[in-house]
């Protein structure tokens, strides 16, 4: 099966088999709209169980469901909204992202070619399905980032059914619809740089280890710095800061999501449950105070942005160590690229890009050399080629001598590209920024500043 139709639970006593139809095709009586989808999409059912039902009787309910349909389900006991036995202190997004993790571990564990998803809306308590709704238009996003510039990608799909209503409801047939689920997504950080303590402060109360805690602060960091970069037009920074290649990145998330696991429910065919695990089951992470919940979500969305970008860089044959250069006009062939397949042709980054790049070339036009293709880095053995390596404005031409002061507005205005903070070789016509620490602590001001 390829992909997932997901669905929150109400309470199905008495819920009837009826006729359904389905893309103009009649299906067989099913009571449940969520299972024809399956069937005839060959997707399988994602089923969330509020946990105020588990004492009604529900799992009886659904086994016999299951077993009637012959579709093999994935389970996962949700939280609840209100008060029951048992009062449930749960607000919006931390459904929400209860939601959208377990999305999340579903797509990572089982990515695959031409996957299709869905959301049957049509039934369930209304802010149980809003809230799968919710989530599932951030994991609409998140697989997007991902798959930044490829050309099959995932495809997202709203369903629902005509309301089952009425004493004769089991002599008419109900109609089930499908629509294209297209939420905007902007190429804009999901996280601003001013938000950066309060992800550290969210990361620090999160119920995962100390080694993820540091390794999700240090990718945090690296992924505003890498995507401010691509998004702001500043390409040589990332030669220079090096980026987290796209499988580390999906693996930092598979780690975080198996670490969260164990406090975010079960998920089993059915599930199990003991009344004496009432509080354990339905606490899961929400015990933990002062979590912002919609920030963990978006710190997916940074992940996944930073995921997508990476795949796109390592694709272009970006080096992923740092402290690198590039030949001048290979800088432009490869970021000219990545530009278009991220924000189209000609797009403003590409156009400056190519302005600021025509501009280092009349800087530097008294200095011809040899062709070349290489990216050159701090190590290379050549003894040469790495004594050329000088301060880039040694090397300029008369007619268009620069400040020796960089600005943060001139930095934004030529890509990054100033003189007075590269290095340049006239052997391979290769520019990098230079690696001491002033030079540096001026790039990084500047990029969380843009």
């Amino acid at each position: 099966m390829q992909g997932f139709i997901c669905a929150t639970l109400g309470n199905v006593k008495g819920w009837r088999e009826v006729n359904f139809s389905y893309e103009g095709k009649n299906s067989k009586p099913s009571k449940l709209s969520t299972l024809v989808v399956s069937r005839e999409e060959n997707v399988k059912p994602l089923i969330f169980i509020p946990h105020s039902l588990l004492e009604s009787g529900i799992l009886n309910d659904i086994k016999e469901l299951s077993n009637n349909s012959e579709i093999e389900f994935d389970f996962v006991i949700s939280p609840s909204f209100g008060k029951y036995d048992y009062e449930y202190n749960i607000r919006f997004y931390q459904l929400v992202f209860f939601y959208f993790h377990n999305f999340t571990k579903k797509f990572l564990s089982e990515e695959t070619e031409n996957l299709k998803f869905f959301a049957d809306v049509s039934v369930g308590m209304n802010q149980l399905t809003f809230a799968m709704l919710e989530a599932f238009k951030f994991f609409r996003i998140f697989v997007e980032f991902l798959n930044l510039g490829k050309r099959k990608k995932p495809k997202f799909y709203i369903v629902y059914s005509e309301p089952v209503i009425g004493s004769n409801s089991d002599k008419v047939r109900f109609n089930i619809y499908k629509e294209t689920f297209k939420p905007k997504a902007f190429l804009s950080l999901p996280i601003k740089w001013k938000e950066i303590r309060d992800v550290e402060s969210n990361i620090d109360k999160l119920p995962v280890s100390s080694e993820m805690k540091n390794e999700l602060k240090k990718i945090t960091k690296s992924a505003l710095y890498i995507l401010t970069s691509t998004i702001k037009n500043f390409p040589l920074v990332i030669y220079h800061l090096g980026y987290y290649p796209e499988k580390k990145i999906k693996k930092i998330m598979k780690n975080l999501i198996s670490e969260l696991s164990p406090i975010m429910g079960s998920s089993e065919s059915p599930p199990k449950f003991e009344k004496n695990e009432k509080n354990k089951i339905i606490n899961y992470l929400f015990t933990k105070e002062g979590i912002n919940y919609r920030l963990i979500s978006n710190t997916f969305l940074l992940f996944s942005f930073y995921g997508g970008i990476s795949a796109l860089l390592e694709k272009n044959g970006i080096p992923e160590n740092g402290k690198q250069g590039e030949v001048i006009d290979d800088l432009y062939e490869k970021f000219s690229s990545i530009y278009r397949e991220i924000f189209g042709k000609d797009s403003p980054n590409e156009i400056l890009l190519a302005k600021d790049i025509d501009r280092l070339k009349k800087l530097t036009s008294n200095h011809k050399s040899s062709n070349s293709s290489i990216s050159f880095n701090f190590g290379k053995d050549n003894p040469i080629i790495e004594k050329m390596w000088k301060n880039a404005q040694e090397y300029e031409n008369e007619k268009f001598k620069t400040s020796k002061n960089p600005s943060h507005r001139n930095f934004i205005a030529h890509s990054g590209l100033l003189t007075n903070l590269l290095e340049y070789n006239p052997i391979t016509r290769s520019i990098r920024y230079k690696n001491d620490t002033q030079t540096i602590k001026i790039i990084e001001d500047f990029i969380q500043k843009s």
